[in-house]
C-alpha cells in the first residue's frame, strides 16, 4: 500500500494543539483528514511530503532531509524546539497565542523526537516521535538502507585484506564494538547466498568412509580383520557347539579337525570384522552448522536487543532471519553432525569446492568485523549526517574503482594514516572528517594512493613546480585525492562529493553566465562549486584535474575534448548515484579514465624533463642551441 504524502499534519494533545507545515504549504484545516491516531493531515498536491506512521503502536510524524518545517504550537506555548534538542527559540512574542518555530532538518536522517522546552516545566508539551527519510534518492528508505549497507560492506572486505587469511577465529571477539543494526544488514544481505548454499551442499554433502570393527555373526561379516583374530579367545560368544551339519556349512573341511572334540563339534559363530560406512559427519559439515548457528544466534540476539530498545518492526525482522537460518539446520546431514572443536582453515574442501567456500567466505567477514572499531559511524540508530555518509561511500567507492582498474588490493599506506589500522583492541577504522586517512596500490610503474581528507596546507613557496603536496594560498581539504607517483614525478586528481547537488546548472552546461547567483535552480551546481574545482586545480602542488562527484546523472569535464584533458587535466563532474540496482562499473570506467589521463600526463611530464635534461647537457658542452 502506498504511503500517502501530506504537506501538513496536525494532532490535538488536550490542552495543546500542534501543527507542521511543509514549504509554501495554505492551511486549509477544513480539507484535512484522519491520518493515524490523532493527526490529520492535509494532501501533498505533488504526492511529494511528509507522512505519519505506526510502528507496532509507536506513531511516528515521517519528515524529509534538507527541508524547512513550519512548527505551530498552541495552547502550551513552548520557548524553545529542535529536533532532537530544544535549542531553536520561538520566532514569536512571548504574548502571542501561538508559538512559531522554523526547523531545518539539514542532513539528519533517521530516528529523532520533537523536543520542545519552555521556562516553565509545566509548559512544555510532550515530545513527538520524528523520523526523517532521505528526500534526495530514488526509493528513499530502501535507497538509503542500500547506502549504509554498501559502506559496511566495503569497510568488511577491506578490513579482509588486514588479516591472515589463516588466523580465522571461531568466535567473535567480546571487545570489539558491532552494532546490531550493521550486523542485520549484513544478515539480511547474505541470507539468501547462504541459503542457496548450504541447500546445494545438503543435495550432495561432503562425506567420508568410516571402517569399524566388531565383533559379527560369521555369516555376515563382510570383511575378517586378521589383526584381530586373536580377540576370539576373550569373547566367550565366539565358539559355540553346533550340530554336525552345522559345523560343515561354517567351516572348511581342513578346518573341522580342529574345532571337533570327543565327537562334540565346534565353530566359530562370531568373527572380529570391518563395517565400512559413509558418514556425513565430517569437519567440513560442522563447519556449514556452526558457521548458519552462529548466524541464527546473532539475529535471535539482534531481535532481543531490538525488542528492548522499542524497535519492534527490526525486532521481527531479525526474527524471522534467525527463522530461516533454523530452518536450514533442520537439513539432513546438518541436524545430526557433531560440534565444531576447532578451526582448520586450511581444509580443501572449504578452501576449493564452491559452495563451500562461499560459506567460508560470508563467516569470515562476519567473524573480522567483530573486531573492527568504528569511528564516529551510526547507522539508523541516531540522527545521521547523510552528506557525511555520501562523502564516505564517494571515497569508498573510489577504493574500490581504484583497485578493480588496477586488477589489485590495497595495503595500508602508514600506522597513522591508514584506513584500517591494527590496534590492541580491534582493527580500527579512521574514517572521521578532519582525519587523513589512505591506502595505497603498488605498480610496476609506480604508486596509485587514494586518501581521505587529506589537507594540503600553504607552503613557504610555490608547491606547484615540484609538485609538493601543499597549496600556495589558502589551506585546503578535498574529500578525495587520488595521487599517481612513478620516479620523482606525481599528478593528483581530487574528488569532492556534493550530496546536495542533483544536476547541472545552466552556466555549467552550456557556458552561460549567471550574473545572479539566486536564479541557480535549487539542488544545482552553483557557481562556487565549480569555483572550488578551480581552486583544487590551482592552487595543489601536481594537481591535475578537479572533479566534483553528485547524486545526480549528467557527466561534463573540461577541457571538452579528451586530448586536451589528457594533455593538461581539468575540471568537471560525473555522477554516482547511490540506489538499489547501482552498477559499479561505470564508475570504475570514469575513475579509470582519470588515471589513463594522469599516467599519460606524468609520463609526458618525464618526457619533457628528459629533453630539458639533453638540452641543458649540450649548453654545458658549448653548444650554440639558438644557432643550431
Amino acid at each position: 500500500m502506498k504511503t500517502k504524502r501530506l504537506s501538513a499534519v496536525r494532532s490535538d494533545f488536550g490542552d495543546t494543539v500542534v501543527a507542521i507545515l511543509a514549504p509554501g504549504c495554505h492551511e486549509a484545516w477544513t480539507e484535512a483528514a484522519p491520518v493515524i491516531g490523532s493527526w490529520v493531515g492535509l494532501a501533498s498536491a505533488d504526492g511529494t511530503g511528509m507522512s505519519v506512521e505506526d510502528d507496532d503502536g509507536t506513531v511516528r510524524v515521517v519528515l524529509e532531509e534538507q527541508t524547512t518545517y513550519t512548527v505551530r504550537v498552541a495552547g502550551r506555548r513552548p520557548r524553545r524546539a529542535g529536533f532532537g534538542e530544544a535549542s531553536l527559540e520561538a520566532i514569536t512574542s512571548i504574548g502571542a497565542h501561538e508559538s512559531v518555530f522554523r526547523l531545518d532538518t539539514g542532513n539528519l536522517v533517521g530516528l529523532t523526537s520533537l523536543e520542545f522546552a519552555s521556562d516553565e516545566p509545566s509548559n512544555q508539551p510532550t515530545p513527538i516521535a520524528v523520523r526523517i527519510r532521505v528526500r534526495k534518492l530514488g526509493d528513499p528508505d530502501a535507497d538509503f538502507a542500500w547506502l549504509v549497507m554498501s559502506v559496511v560492506d566495503a569497510i568488511r572486505a577491506l578490513a579482509l585484506t588486514v588479516a591472515s587469511p589463516t588466523g580465522l577465529k571461531t568466535a567473535r571477539t567480546q571487545q570489539g564494538m558491532s552494532y546490531s543494526y550493521e550486523d542485520f544488514l549484513f544478515l539480511r544481505a547474505i541470507a539468501r547466498d547462504v541459503e542457496r548454499s548450504v541447500e546445494r551442499i545438503a543435495r550432495n554433502p561432503h562425506r567420508r568412509v568410516v571402517q569399524r570393527v566388531e565383533a559379527m555373526d560369521s555369516w555376515v561379516a563382510p570383511e575378517v580383520e586378521p589383526g584381530q583374530l586373536a580377540s576370539i579367545a576373550s569373547d566367550p560368544r565366539s565358539i559355540a557347539v553346533v550340530s554336525e551339519i552345522e559345523q560343515h556349512r561354517l567351516l572348511s573341511p581342513g578346518a573341522r579337525s580342529r574345532f571337533t572334540r570327543s565327537n562334540r563339534h565346534l565353530a566359530l559363530l562370531r568373527l572380529p570384522a570391518t563395517r565400512r560406512e559413509v558418514s556425513f559427519d565430517t569437519y567440513e559439515n560442522r563447519f556449514v552448522r556452526f558457521a548458519v548457528s552462529s548466524f541464527r544466534r546473532r539475529a535471535l540476539a539482534i531481535s532481543d536487543a531490538a525488542r528492548r530498545a522499542g524497535r519492534p518492526t527490526l525486532a521481527q525482522d531479525a526474527s524471522a532471519l534467525a527463522l530461516r537460518f533454523a530452518a536450514l539446520l533442520r537439513l539432513g546431514p546438518f541436524s545430526e553432525v557433531g560440534d565444531l572443536a576447532a578451526f582448520v582453515s586450511t581444509s580443501q574442501v572449504l578452501l576449493r569446492e564452491d559452495d563451500y567456500n562461499q560459506l567460508l567466505r560470508l563467516y569470515r567477514e562476519f567473524v573480522l568485523t567483530a573486531d573492527v572499531v568504528w569511528d564516529k559511524f551510526r547507522t539508523l540508530q541516531e540522527n545521521r549526517d547523510v552528506a557525511g555518509l555520501y562523502e564516505i561511500w564517494v571515497y569508498l567507492e573510489t577504493v574500490r574503482a581504484v583497485a578493480t582498474v588496477l586488477g589489485q588490493g590495497a595495503d595500508s599506506d602508514d600506522s597513522i594514516g591508514a584506513l584500517i589500522r591494527t590496534l590492541p583492541d580491534g582493527l580500527h577504522v579512521n574514517l572521521a572528517e578532519g582525519r587523513r586517512s589512505s591506502v595505497r596500490f603498488r605498480t610496476s610503474r609506480g604508486l596509485v594512493r587514494v586518501a581521505y581528507n587529506e589537507s594540503y596546507g600553504p607552503a613557504g613557496v610555490d608547491p606547484r613546480p615540484g609538485a609538493a603536496g601543499a597549496s600556495y594560498s589558502l589551506p585546503l581539504r578535498p574529500d578525495v585525492s587520488i595521487s599517481v607517483e612513478a620516479g620523482t614525478g606525481r599528478v593528483r586528481i581530487f574528488l569532492d562529493a556534493k550530496y546536495r547537488v542533483d544536476g547541472l546548472s545552466t552556466a555549467f552546461l552550456d557556458g552561460q553566465a549567471i550574473e545572479d547567483a539566486s536564479n541557480e535552480p535549487e539542488g544545482t551546481f552553483k557557481r562556487e562549486d565549480l569555483y572550488k574545482m578551480h581552486t583544487y586545480r590551482d592552487a595543489v602542488g601536481g594537481a591535475f584535474a578537479a572533479i566534483a562527484v553528485y547524486p545526480g546523472s549528467e557527466r561534463r569535464l573540461y577541457p571538452k575534448t579528451r586530448a586536451d584533458f589528457i594533455a593538461r587535466g581539468g575540471v568537471g563532474a560525473i555522477p554516482l548515484r547511490p540506489r538499489t540496482g547501482y552498477v559499479r562499473s561505470e564508475f570504475v570506467r570514469e575513475i579509470g579514465a582519470l588515471l589513463e589521463a594522469g599516467s599519460a600526463s606524468l609520463h609526458n611530464q618525464a618526457g619533457d624533463e628528459d629533453d630539458r635534461a639533453i638540452q641543458g647537457h649540450e649548453d654545458e658542452d658549448g653548444v650554440d642551441t639558438m644557432s643550431s
